[in-house]
């Protein structure tokens, strides 16, 4: 049997399909944490507390946003 005919059968398809997405989920994972790291390295070798509260960032953020649109608190 040749690779097409087996990777292009539906039932084969059905149980690749979730395996791939959790492969690149976890890579992407992965991903992230390095950049994620290497950012926070960056930063203190240039002497700059990672942890710091970042003062470009106001008050309504996104974040405060999307907490308060789920939660129902209005402004």
């Amino acid at each position: 049997m040749r690779w097409e005919h087996f990777f292009l059968n539906p039932a084969v398809v059905w149980v690749l399909i979730p395996i791939v997405a959790i492969v690149v989920t976890g890579i992407q994972q992965i991903i992230r944490m390095v950049l994620r790291h290497r950012e926070r390295i960056a930063m203190i070798e240039q002497g700059i507390h990672p942890d710091a509260p970042d003062s470009t960032q106001d008050a309504n953020s996104e974040t405060d946003w999307r907490l308060r649109t789920t939660t129902g608190q209005s402004e």
